[in-house]
């Protein structure tokens, strides 16, 4: 992602006119706006008055010199997003670590050439971006799965998480199609060495195959001998994590242009003409759960899949851990619940039977569904009621045909999101239902072993709907 920089605006405060005039003149020639103030309270105005991108300050104003700082201290205080760049002819080393210590992205010492300047400037505009883009992702990430549940498949997926963290290697997560496997890359890039530096993303699935490459690498191209660079994401995550999903689908040139550059350690942005840049950036791959297949049809670049998969994480479809579909749809609904700013959500001891024995083809991308399916209900018809009840789901769960698919969904799952009255009612027809079981239908009989008078068993059974 670039900026223009006729997109960013620029405040030059200095008491000497000179001064502003000459970097005032550097930063236009390159494309930039700028404003000039040769005072404190005029750079406030200006400031105030249209809130730039970057302001760069002198250190001393009207001869005093606290007023640089404290013009810093200001704009930190109130628009902590702006950058600012000090700069000094006649300050000490102390002056200059304070600066920084509070929060200025550079200090600049007088005379400074221009390439000097505009390097720092371009420097400050990268970081300002990538800081955006991860803001934008962890914004993302508030509404995701979390990898919530309680499955032993999800007990060993959180361990990995933590024994990967620990380490550099290449991983791989290996899971449906429309599993949510960024969360785990992001849980393993959180929790390890690199978790200041930025984690990006990009999904095979969702790219055209011929930009794909470009979105990577980058790429240089040469108008009248200027060349004009745009940075992929193996640089702007230099440092970090970048993660790859569905790399399964990647064109198979691709794929070889990736093995290569895991081999060498280095990349040319595509269309360079110069030396290969260092790679330093940690790669986490999704992975297709069928990968073997792939591979025994040569659809997948065995040696890359080598490459990829030193660590594996594997993440079983949702249809093999039904017991965390309860907790899963009730983080979700949880996660609505405040965006909407609705009393919580609930799921009923129904709708959670249903839920649990329906296949999810879709995996998680179709429990999204599900929940944006359940608000239209509750939201959009403007229902004042928090308990989610079998009619609230979607038609394709109601009508799937589940009548020869039993699954034991564990009673802690199927009462986790229910309010006391209903987390009974499923206990006791749990209960009652076995002890009929147990003694062939007999209801005398338990009503005598469970110490309960047989009318009132009766009636129980009735109002629990248990024939």
């Amino acid at each position: 992602m670039q900026v223009h920089n006729r997109f960013v605006n620029i405040v030059v405060v200095d008491d000497e006119n000179d001064i502003c005039e000459i970097v005032s003149g550097i930063l236009t020639d390159d494309g930039y706006n700028t404003r000039c103030a040769n005072c404190y309270v005029d750079a406030i105005a200006l400031i105030e008055d249209k809130v730039p991108h970057i302001v760069i300050v002198d250190v001393w104003i009207n001869e005093s010199d606290r007023d640089g700082l404290r013009l810093l201290q200001y704009i930190k205080e109130k628009y902590p997003d702006v950058i600012v760049i000090m700069m000094s002819g006649h300050s000490t080393i102390s002056t200059a670590v304070e600066a920084i210590k509070n929060g200025a992205y550079d200090f600049l010492e007088k005379p400074f050439d221009a390439d000097r300047l505009l390097v720092s400037i371009a420097k400050a505009l990268e970081t300002a971006i990538l800081k955006r883009e991860n803001e934008k992702l962890k914004s993302k990430a508030q509404v995701t799965e979390h990898i919530v549940g309680e499955s032993n498949n999800i007990k060993e997926i959180k361990k990995s998480i933590v024994q990967y963290a620990k380490v550099n290697t290449r991983c791989a997560i290996i899971a449906p199609r429309g599993a949510n496997k960024e969360d785990i890359a992001k849980e393993i890039h959180d929790n390890s060495a690199r978790h200041q530096a930025p984690f990006l993303a990009v999904n095979c699935l969702r790219c055209n195959p011929k930009q794909l490459e470009i979105d990577l690498y980058g790429s240089e191209i040469f108008i009248n001998g200027s060349a004009q660079v745009t940075r992929g994401l193996f640089e702007r995550a230099s440092g970090g994590t970048l993660f790859i999903d569905n790399i399964d689908l990647m064109p198979l040139d691709l794929q070889s242009k990736l093995l290569n550059t895991f081999i060498n350690n280095k990349f040319n942005r595509v269309g360079s003409k110069n030396n290969a840049l260092a790679f330093n950036t940690r790669i986490i791959v999704g992975i297709i759960d069928d990968i073997e297949s792939l591979l025994n049809n040569n659809a997948f670049n065995k040696e890359l899949f080598y490459r990829v998969s030193i660590n594996t994480i594997t993440m079983l479809p949702l249809s093999q851990r039904v017991q965390d579909i309860p907790y899963i749809i009730q983080h979700y609904l949880d996660q609505v619940s405040k965006i909407y700013h609705l009393e919580q959500l609930t799921l009923s001891s129904e709708a959670i039977e249903i839920l649990t024995l329906y296949k999810w083809p879709g995996d998680m991308l179709e429990v999204q569904y599900v929940v944006a399916y359940i608000l239209s209900n509750i939201v959009v018809k403007n229902q004042s009621r928090n308990t989610i009840y079998a009619n609230d789901l979607p038609p394709t769960i109601l009508k799937t045909n589940n009548a020869d698919r039993k699954v034991e969904v564990p009673l802690i799952a199927q009462v986790a999101s229910l309010n006391m009255k209903e987390a009974r009612e499923v206990f006791e027809k749990v209960y009652l239902n076995n002890q009929l079981k147990k003694h062939e239908g007999n209801v005398s009989k338990v009503a005598r072993v469970i110490k309960m008078e047989r009318s009132a068993l009766y009636r129980k059974l009735k109002q629990l709907k248990i024939n």
